[in-house]
């Protein structure tokens, strides 16, 4: 019998601790939602599926829901930087690493909030510009409810992937991948639909999918496999 069936297999994620810290920090702050908007969550559930929801947050004014949206923006930041880490990893199978994962964490973190909120900027600035409002906030929109849903999904996976037997995280990462490329052309088909709605032409909606969702996933993507 093959003495390959003894051998341990090694952990994808290495330097547990501090993603454990990672993760009870996102889980406090998923706690504090929960408390200051016990809805919320179902809410958010319920805009990613119906347009009718979307625009209902929309035209909402209520002070303790944008409280809440930025802690929910935390979480998605937080899981989404622990997942480029621990992806990295796998990828480039790193035991002991040149790369410290902590710095990369910091890195993908500052890297990604910078690029939301410029396109949240942009976006803005836009629809005042040629005096697109109601379509600017609703593309605004579809975004931060799909950046929420995300965060929440992605916290499960994560907790799972982090603490499952080490012969299990690759399919766990797998299906993780296969969620956020599904998430991302079930968001891309929205944001069309928005688009249409509004009339914009073909060539406008095709440069705006390409400016906002294809080239900064490209670029990050790339960055980070560059080391």
């Amino acid at each position: 019998m093959s003495n390959s069936f003894l051998e341990p297999i090694a952990r994808i994620t290495q330097n547990h601790v501090w993603m454990d810290i990672v993760l009870l920090g996102v889980l406090l702050i998923l706690a504090v939602v929960r408390w200051i908007y016990p809805a919320y969550l179902q809410r958010i559930g319920r805009a990613y599926i119906s347009m009718y929801e979307v625009s209902r947050f929309t035209i909402e004014k209520s002070m303790r829901s944008q409280r809440v949206t930025l802690l929910m923006i935390l979480i998605h930041l937080c899981t989404v930087s622990l997942f480029v880490v621990v992806h990295y990893q796998y990828v480039e199978n790193v035991q002991s690493t040149k790369t410290d994962p902590v710095l990369l964490y910091i890195w993908v973190w500052t890297v990604y909030g910078a690029l939301m909120m410029l396109r949240l900027g942009i976006i803005g600035g836009l629809g005042r510009q040629f005096h697109l409002f109601e379509a600017a906030r609703q593309l605004n929109q579809l975004f931060l409810i799909s950046v929420q849903f995300t965060g929440m999904v992605l916290l499960t996976l994560m907790i799972i992937l982090i603490f499952v037997l080490p012969v299990m995280q690759k399919w766990i990462i797998h299906i993780i991948n296969g969620c956020i490329f599904a998430g991302m052309l079930y968001h891309t088909f929205r944001e069309w639909r928005v688009l249409r709605q509004y009339h914009f032409s073909l060539l406008h909606r095709f440069l705006y999918l390409c400016t906002f969702e294809i080239f900064p996933v490209w670029w990050i993507v790339k960055t980070i496999l560059k080391g």
